[in-house]
């Protein structure tokens, strides 16, 4: 990844998505878990700004392929290091931004200009790897693991993390440690919920071997996702140009302010205040 001789987004993904189409703002709430005893459930509520075409002028996320203007760019063929950026306008104006590494030996190398499309935050529309901690949270939030055994959420993202010759061995591994971990510290739990602990080593595996192929040398994180931020995808993602390190020659430097993108309702909070009557 990417494929470089993919066929131009104009060609595929917009043939139904059509960036005129992309209009307004859409409430996102993600659930995560804290590594507490009690495995806290936090949400982060956000109004993605979507955007798209309004009043003859682009807002908000797919403002970056508005017809109006262009957005080239310069990178390492992993497309992860960006070495410059480039707008350039309906009248043939351009502003071009340096990151960093624009003067590095490797980017001496990159001599091709890449105009940005829908796959450029959108690489993995399907078959996608996700992180263990997304993967954890999912099943915590989808109840299929039990929130109320002592540290799961801790726990199992380390029994995700550990490594293993194979699914069989990835199964048994994970069970063992989360029967271990258990009846170690908790052998009251370890009796008494003995069938949540044993769903929660089956379900972690489940997780494991979704994700992790050690045939194919296919580990956490080998399949990037570039759509959002670290704490969505499996990559810098969006801070790939948005990292306020990119400048033009007048010291312009491309924003990383999170309104930009979305505003934000709540942040990590038990009980968001701007949930109650919304959810159930």
């Amino acid at each position: 990844m990417p494929d470089h001789n993919l066929r131009p987004a104009p060609q595929t993904c917009e043939q139904c998505h059509w960036p005129e189409k992309f209009v307004g703002d859409r409430l996102q709430v993600n659930t995560h878990y804290a590594e507490d005893s009690t495995n806290t459930e936090l949400k982060t509520v956000l109004l993605l700004k979507v955007g798209g075409r309004r009043a003859d002028r682009s807002h908000g996320i797919h403002w970056h392929v508005d017809p109006d203007h262009a957005i080239r760019y310069r990178a390492d063929a992993k497309r992860e290091t960006m070495y410059e950026v480039e707008m350039v306008g309906k009248d043939g104006a351009r502003k071009r931004w340096r990151g960093p590494a624009a003067d590095s030996p490797e980017a001496a190398k990159a001599v091709e200009w890449r105009t940005m499309d829908c796959v450029d935050c959108h690489n993995r529309p399907t078959h996608i790897y996700r992180a263990p901690e997304a993967e954890l949270d999912a099943a915590l939030l989808a109840r299929r693991i039990d929130r109320t055994l002592p540290y799961i959420r801790r726990e199992g993202l380390v029994a995700l993390q550990a490594e293993y010759p194979s699914h069989a061995a990835a199964r048994a591994g994970i069970g063992q440690a989360i029967t271990g971990f258990y009846q170690a510290n908790y052998p009251q739990v370890a009796a008494q919920q003995a069938d949540a602990v044993a769903a929660a080593g089956r379900a972690l595996g489940d997780i494991w071997c979704w994700n992790v192929f050690p045939k194919m040398n296919i580990k956490w994180g080998t399949y990037r996702n570039h759509l959002g931020h670290p704490e969505m995808s499996t990559t810098v993602g969006c801070f790939r140009c948005h990292d306020e390190e990119h400048a033009t020659a007048e010291g312009e430097t491309i924003t990383g302010d999170c309104g930009t993108c979305h505003t934000v309702l709540a942040e990590q909070e038990a009980d968001p205040q701007v949930l109650r009557g919304l959810l159930p």
